[in-house]
């Protein structure tokens, strides 16, 4: 996993195939309480003009977590994400 430089609030990233993607997180003081929780992932295709919402089954405890489950189920390269709390 590899991260690069922050653009507009979104940090790069690349998965072993050497897939990009943009990912932003919306408000996560709330992960310092080391509890698990629900998150809803918005995605969209870098050229795509509609978002498209994802809420995993999974509950998440930290940020490394998240990135990780984005990056091992990349399908596309140069999409975008935004990360919220449920």
């Amino acid at each position: 996993m590899k991260k690069y430089s922050k653009n507009n609030g979104y940090y790069k990233y690349y998965n072993k195939e050497g897939k990009s993607c943009r990912i932003k997180f919306d408000n996560f003081k709330y992960i310092e309480e080391k509890k698990k929780f629900d998150i809803i992932i918005k995605f969209k295709k870098e050229d795509e003009a509609l978002w498209n919402y994802h809420s995993p089954f999974k509950k998440f405890k930290t940020v490394f977590e998240i990135i990780n489950y984005i990056l091992k189920n990349l399908e596309n390269d140069k999409m975008i994400f935004i990360i919220s709390k449920s």
